[in-house]
């Protein structure tokens, strides 16, 4: 099988997986089981024993036989819900979500690799993102790396929504610009803060925001985060405009921003984490409001249990 398993998958010899499996999956969907049920099963073998020539560890799916270990139904369906109760761990805990390294190791699992179980697991984890996304631009490109999101969007189209898997794809393709870095607990920030800076009122009597529904606590505070940043573009959009015309709707539109921005940030203060954007939004909607500014100077320390962000404040008149 060594000698002629390139063949069968019609490749030259290759240790790069994405490149194995993109072969096999070609050349699947020219043999029907059915019909030829031996060059199915010659090349189901070829795309094992490729496999573990790219792994270099030709026990890992072997039997005490020295057979390919082939996995029936109900095992496949207990190894994905085992696995995704792991990644469910690894979601719940910031610090955790964004090591690279605990991502990699679950991703190495047999479950992720093996052909019965591969496609289960794939959709399983599809379906896991699609309440849980707020993840590292770099683990959802491991993730495509590993499944092949955005190279088999045609066929998982068959089962997900197109709008869905566009947002897959852009997540896969977009650059890491560190925007998880900074995150810390928020017990932290109080040690950091709580002797720099007074105690910034945000409060809207207004309450117009009506707030997501997410599975895990940290990503309400994640989404939330992301939105302040549009809301007050929205605010300096229109704060152009109307310093430029005087239209009432635009200096009705600025208010409106400003009534979300509070009503999110006022949100805030039950979440467990914490990121120097929202110190940043709340020194913001202060100058908007009492027409004071800060001036802040900014001095990273890199700590061994990560980022995070010293600022010393002092109000003008």
């Amino acid at each position: 099988m060594t000698k002629d398993m390139w063949e069968t998958l019609g490749i030259e010899e290759t240790k790069d997986r994405e490149v194995i499996l993109n072969a096999y999956r070609n050349k699947v969907v020219t043999v029907n089981p059915e019909d030829d049920q031996e060059g199915f099963m010659k090349l189901r073998e070829a795309y094992e024993a490729a496999i573990r020539f790219a792994e270099n560890d030709s026990e890992k799916t072997k039997n005490s036989n020295n057979e390919i270990r082939y996995y029936d139904n109900d095992e496949v369906d207990a190894a994905v819900k085992a696995h995704i109760k792991k990644l469910e761990v690894i979601y719940n805990d910031i610090d955790k979500r964004r090591d690279s390294e605990l991502w990699r190791d679950w991703l190495d699992d047999e479950v992720c690799k093996n052909l019965d179980s591969v496609d289960p697991m794939c959709e399983a984890l599809l379906v896991f993102l699609m309440k849980n996304h707020c993840i590292p631009f770099k683990m959802w490109k491991m993730m495509d790396e590993r499944f092949g999101f955005v190279g088999n969007k045609e066929n998982l189209s068959e089962k997900f929504a197109g709008e869905y898997l566009e947002f897959v794809e852009i997540q896969c393709k977009s650059d890491d610009y560190g925007y998880y870095d900074d995150f810390s607990k928020r017990d932290i920030y109080y040690e950091l803060f709580s002797d720099l800076i007074p105690e910034i009122s945000v409060y809207a009597d207004e309450k117009i925001y009506e707030a997501r529904e997410f599975p895990y606590a940290d990503d309400e505070y994640i989404s939330n985060m992301m939105r302040i940043s549009a809301y007050f573009n929205d605010y300096f959009d229109n704060y152009l405009y109307f310093k430029k015309t005087g239209e009432k709707e635009h200096k009705e539109a600025m208010d409106k921003s400003i009534t979300f921005i509070s009503n999110i940030l006022e949100r805030c203060d039950r979440a467990k984490i914490f990121t120097p954007i929202e110190l940043g939004a709340r020194i913001l909607l202060l100058e908007i409001r009492e027409n004071v500014t800060w001036h802040l100077s900014f001095q990273r320390q890199y700590l061994s249990a990560g980022k995070s962000c010293i600022i010393t404040p002092q109000i003008m008149p």
